[in-house]
């Protein structure tokens, strides 16, 4: 049976928006040259579930900080979008709306000027202001996917979407990577800054579009207990 997430024309579309900046990307434009033939084989893949992400490329940055980048090969970035289209539907409205990271119409300048309208409102009233800023350290690469596959299965009841998801959150990174870049960045990298060196079961890849959606939707639930039950009420969300 024809999946509509999953079809040609579902890909062909998510393609165009995978590639707007990525189009001078080398793994770009080697699958610009028979793009149509690829979405094809893809959408089956999808359809019959024989799909399987492709080995990532692995690089460290070292600005403004030491950190690991795994980025997706083109055609993983394509499936990326299509899953967090339909994840986008469902969870978007249980979001708080002062959650600001990658999100349709939120980002950084809206939460600096979120931040602006708080601080404006509170030194407008009388007595000491105090604010908290906290940090969760190594956040992305701590991620316990068990628990992500759960918060999904709570809510997503689609089986394509679900066995979808569970490929791209556990897939075996650490077994198929191309590193590249300056290799002495990665060789001076602490191992609890790095998921391929991790021994955990845990962790998602810098650098996904999928890794960004999953960090707002496992940090929801922490975001809810802040605002609703501890009734914080100028409270903001924002990953770095």
């Amino acid at each position: 049976m024809l999946i509509d997430a999953f079809s040609f024309s579902s890909l062909y579309r998510h393609y165009y928006a995978c590639r707007k900046n990525k189009r001078g990307k080398i793994n770009a434009l080697k699958f610009e040259l028979d793009a149509e033939d690829q979405l094809y084989q893809l959408s089956l893949e999808l359809q019959n579930k024989s799909y399987n992400p492709s080995p990532a490329s692995c690089f460290v940055l070292d600005k403004p900080k030491l950190r690991e980048i795994i980025a997706a090969d083109f055609r993983d970035r394509i499936v990326h979008y299509v899953l967090v289209e339909h994840l986008e539907n469902i969870f978007e409205p249980k979001f708080i709306y002062d959650s600001y990271a990658c999100r349709k119409n939120k980002g950084v300048h809206k939460a600096v000027n979120r931040l602006q309208q708080f601080i404006s409102i509170l030194n407008s009233k009388s007595g000491t202001t105090y604010y908290l800023q906290v940090d969760i350290k190594s956040f992305f690469l701590n991620i316990d996917k068990d628990i992500l596959m759960n918060l999904i299965q709570k809510h997503v009841s689609d089986q394509n979407m679900l066995w979808l998801a569970d490929k791209v959150i556990n897939f075996n990174i650490k077994d198929n990577y191309t590193l590249r870049g300056q290799k002495h960045l990665f060789a001076s990298l602490p191992e609890h800054k790095s998921l391929i060196k991790s021994d955990k079961n845990s962790g998602l890849p810098i650098g996904n579009l999928t890794s960004q959606f999953f960090a707002n939707l496992y940090l929801n639930q922490f975001d809810q207990y802040v605002k609703h039950k501890l009734k914080c009420k100028y409270y903001i969300y924002r990953v770095l």
